[in-house]
Parts: structure tokens; C-alpha cells; sequence
């Protein structure tokens, strides 16, 4: 991720079997935190992988139970919590969102 032309922070994507589009890996750097990059990034890349191959495909993530700031932040895009957990983290689902952002 770039704020400029400054590095700031990095996150990943993939493809899970059933076809559904996962974002995980983010992390930001501390001094841009809170300003709305991560925000951005989880916008721009969930409307982009939902989108892939004629899509809409779900766009899941996951976090810690005890990040509030990720709670908030995802929770205020509109991902929902599927019920389900991955290495001890909450997972969570926004489907269809393409044209959205």
C-alpha cells in the first residue's frame, strides 16, 4: 500500500476452492493508522476481487477477536461474521459489493 509515493503498508489476496476471495496479511504502519488507508485498501480490493472472473464472489477475511480497531473497521463495511473460525479468528463475509466503493 502506498500513501503517495511512501510505502505504508502491505496486504495480500487469494483464492480459496469454493471460489470465494480472501484479504488477509494487512498491516499498516503505525504512523498512518486511523487515517483511512486501511479502510481504503479493504474498499478497493474487495470491489475489485468480488468482481474477478464475471464474479460477484464473496470477499472473506479474518481477525483476532481481541482487535477492536479490526472489529470496527470491518464491521463498518459491511462484513458479517459467517460463523466460522480460522486459526482462532473470527471470520467474516461481505458478498457482492462491486460498484460500491
Amino acid at each position: 500500500m502506498y500513501a503517495d509515493e511512501t510505502v505504508v503498508g502491505h496486504v495480500m489476496w487469494g483464492v480459496d476452492d469454493d471460489g470465494s476471495r480472501w484479504i488477509g496479511g494487512m498491516v499498516i504502519d503505525a504512523t498512518e493508522q486511523g487515517g483511512g488507508v486501511g479502510r481504503a485498501t479493504v474498499l478497493t480490493l474487495a470491489d475489485w476481487l468480488a468482481g474477478q472472473d464475471g464474479g460477484p464472489h464473496p470477499v472473506r477475511l479474518s481477525y483476532h477477536p481481541g482487535n477492536g480497531a479490526a472489529a470496527r473497521l470491518y464491521t463498518g463495511l459491511g462484513f458479517l461474521p459467517t460463523g466460522a473460525t480460522e486459526d482462532d479468528e473470527i471470520v467474516v463475509e461481505l458478498v457482492a459489493r462491486t460498484g460500491d466503493a
